[in-house]
């Protein structure tokens, strides 16, 4: 039952859309049935017919008549009547070749010609073929109209007889209009006016044209609107809305022969007791002002119905009950949204061909030949929308079912270039890319030019300007897509710049990119990944490590203390006997030393893993180096080792540990004391270089030194390979260790046999 209603909610907007179509079509039918069509909707802003400006625009015009009349009377008047029979043209076609045409004759080849003149004193011409083809200009050797022209080129003196005929009718029609519609016939429109004849220098006559007899003027600027002017003044009595100005012009510029411009009075009686132009038309005003309003009104009603019946379909199109969570689609939506353009392009085609051999035809019973150019194109337009709306809503279903671009041929066609392109060489990619653009911009460039010496009609100007549009679109696409490339490239490259200074957890934002920076992003972030596991799996078997040294040396210390305290029990019970007496001394030398490497290696676990606490102060670095001199001078000596010093007389200040840094100088001088060849020196030398301190100690090492100086910090790794030594292979990392944790720089250099260690200290200021 719900979805039954549901269909009949989408029944009755179909229905009120339709209807409001129909209301929309309707209203421009009644608005171009409209006499004003073309004018726009500003005239129906007059309430009356008198004040709108198709009233203006028929009296300026007639007004004009009026001045053509008094110029064109004498050349078509004889005793005040229309003489057909009166000469109007003379023309010579050769020598004695004179031709003379009246009015009657000038009509008739008017009708040769295709010139017909009609009720309304207008000129329709018939698209007749071969009329004065091969017409030879002729002399003109009188116009009835124009007795005395003024020549200013040769030229001007010949003419086809199709345009002088066309001429001498157009004359004609002007002065037949005034004559036959305002002097003989009945007219609202009354007017004098006068001119002045001059017979010679001193006198002239006055020439009176008026359509009134023994005229009341004063009754008859009381009958409506007037206007009067006189030749003696520039100001132009009236009451009209829009006073005529032109009358300025028309008396100064219009040529009477042998007259002069004098005086014209013109009133209309708005009351229209006549039938007439200004009767038809304010007639037809008011009822196409009433139609006009009710179209408008049909329209925007339509266009409101339109609007919201449409919207509400959009809502509920592909829907079937009030669930909404499930779209039903039709067979045709099946088709991909190409197919689906494609196929309502087919269906409109053929629509629009029945409509051109039937459906217009079936107009023409019905209407107008003027009204056929508009309704054919009304035909068309509503087909078209059809159509267009049945292929709207079919795409709009697809996209509500999320399958509008999945199933589009532009999505696998894009898919498919852009694997092409993913796994292609990055040459030939950019080779290809760059010969696509070169030849769209070349094909661009060329139509442009084509248009631009065709820019005469519209149509090639409007398509002109949408290449040109079309053409900058895609060189700023493509200047945008290189940009986006380049950023992309650049956030690459600093990612790697991240990664390879030491930020291995610096992942990138995959969504900033696209195509083969896409891939190359997402194997930067596995390496950082991958990098980043591989130092967690180092920190955790570093920890390990420290753990365990520190685990072991602590079950070891007890068992030790034990031992240590027992021999020294066992020493205090004065046993005579030399034997055990060297086994107790060789046992308490080697526990002591076991106790020292047990301590050695807690130190050095915590110097690597930074678990020390640092009690920062300043200390005079020269002053310490001379006290580690005085402690271990005694000590060298017992393996005639001579210490030479080179130390600065002023104190140098540093900031650091001084309990941690005279381990590390002491690891320093033992390390010598072990390892240096007897009967040898041992420089020691302190220089300050810039803001940094540097303590050098040298010596000549007994042993051969065929190992690296990195390989030298390393734990448990000592210069002795024999290890016939006591060292523990620790020094040297711990005193590398405290060093670095006092922002330190602790270097080994190896030269042969000559054992090197450089350690640099920030100088204080």
């Amino acid at each position: 039952m719900k979805a039954d209603f549901t269909q009949i909610k989408k029944f009755l907007a179909v229905s009120i859309h339709l209807f409001s179509l129909a209301m929309v079509i309707a209203s421009i039918c009644i608005l171009y049935a409209n006499a004003n069509f073309g004018r726009g909707l500003t005239w129906i802003q007059s309430e009356t017919y008198v004040q709108s400006e198709l009233f203006y625009n028929q009296l300026q015009s007639d007004i004009r008549a009026i001045f053509d009349y008094a110029r064109l009377q004498d050349a078509f008047e004889t005793d005040g009547e229309v003489d057909l029979e009166k000469e109007v043209l003379s023309v010579s076609q050769g020598p004695n070749a004179t031709t003379t045409y009246t009015l009657q004759e000038m009509i008739k080849l008017g009708e040769h010609y295709g010139y017909l003149m009609q009720n309304d004193w207008s000129i329709d011409v018939l698209p007749l073929e071969n009329t004065g083809a091969q017409e030879n200009a002729v002399l003109i050797n009188y116009k009835a109209y124009d007795p005395d022209p003024v020549l200013t080129e040769p030229g001007q003196a010949y003419g086809k007889m199709k345009d002088l005929c066309y001429e001498v009718l157009t004359n004609f029609t002007r002065y037949a209009y005034v004559y036959y519609n305002m002097i003989e016939g009945d007219s609202n429109l009354s007017f004098e006016l006068i001119c002045n004849n001059h017979n010679d220098m001193l006198s002239y006559d006055t020439i009176t044209y008026t359509n009134v007899s023994a005229p009341s003027w004063d009754k008859l600027k009381h009958m409506g609107l007037y206007a009067e002017f006189t030749a003696d003044t520039t100001y132009i009595d009236t009451n009209m809305l829009h006073p005529p100005t032109y009358l300025l012009d028309l008396a100064e510029y219009t040529a009477f022969y042998e007259q002069s411009f004098q005086h014209f009075v013109i009133s209309i009686d708005t009351n229209f007791p006549y039938n007439d132009v200004y009767t038809q038309e304010s007639s037809t005003y008011s009822l196409m002002r009433k139609w006009t309003i009710r179209g408008m009104m049909f329209m925007g009603f339509g266009l409101v119905g339109s609007l919201f019946s449409f919207l509400y379909l959009m809502l509920i199109s592909g829907y079937r009950g009030r669930d909404r969570s499930q779209i039903i689609l039709s067979p045709i939506d099946r088709l991909s949204p190409e197919g689906c353009i494609l196929l309502f392009l087919i269906i409109g085609s053929v629509c629009v061909f029945a409509g051109r051999f039937v459906g217009f035809r079936l107009l023409h019973l019905v209407t107008s030949a003027s009204s056929w150019y508009y309704v054919e194109k009304l035909l068309l337009y509503l087909i078209a929308y059809l159509v267009g709306l049945l292929c709207f809503f079919s795409l709009l279903r697809r996209y509500k079912a999320r399958i509008l671009w999945n199933s589009s041929w532009l999505k696998r066609g894009s898919a498919e270039v852009k694997e092409y392109f993913t796994h292609e060489a990055s040459s030939r990619s950019c080779a290809y890319c760059y010969i696509l653009f070169v030849g769209l911009n070349i094909t661009f460039a060329c139509t442009t030019v084509y248009l631009f010496f065709y820019l005469e009609s519209t149509v090639y100007q409007l398509f002109f300007a949408l290449v040109l549009l079309a053409w900058i679109a895609l060189d700023l696409a493509c200047f945008r897509f290189t940009v986006v490339k380049a950023l992309q490239e650049d956030k690459i490259n600093q990612a790697i710049a991240n990664i390879a200074s030491g930020d291995i957890s610096y992942c990138v934002n995959l969504d900033e990119f696209s195509g083969k920076q896409k891939i190359t992003a997402d194997h930067i972030n596995h390496i950082g990944e991958n990098l980043d596991s591989a130092l967690q799996e180092k920190v955790k078997s570093e920890r390990f490590k420290a753990d365990l040294i520190t685990n072991v040396s602590h079950d070891l210390k007890t068992p030790l203390t034990s031992i240590i305290n027992y021999v020294d029990l066992i020493k205090r019970e004065h046993i005579q006997d030399e034997k055990i007496q060297g086994y107790l001394e060789v046992l308490e030398q080697k526990s002591q030393r076991l106790k020292t490497l047990t301590e050695d290696l807690v130190e050095a676990s915590k110097a690597s893993s930074g678990n020390v606490k640092l009690e920062i102060s300043d200390i005079d670095f020269v002053e310490l180096i001379h006290q580690t001199n005085g402690e271990f001078e005694e000590k060298f000596s017992t393996r005639s080792l001579h210490l030479v010093s080179y130390l600065p007389e002023h104190p140098i200040l540093i900031e650091a540990d001084g309990r941690r840094l005279w381990r590390v100088l002491e690891n320093l001088y033992n390390n010598a004391f072990k390892y240096a060849m007897p009967n040898s020196r041992v420089y020691i030398d302190i220089c300050q270089e810039n803001d940094w301190v540097a303590f050098t100690i040298k010596n000549i090492s007994e042993h051969p030194l065929n190992i690296s100086s990195s390989e030298l910090t390393e734990r448990f790794v000592r210069g002795d390979v024999s290890r016939t030594t006591e060292g523990s292979g620790l020094g040297l990392s711990i005193a590398q260790s405290l060093t670095q944790l006092q922002k330190g720089n602790f270097q080994i250099i190896i030269d042969g046999d000559l054992f090197k260690v450089q350690v640099k200290f920030p100088v204080k200021k």
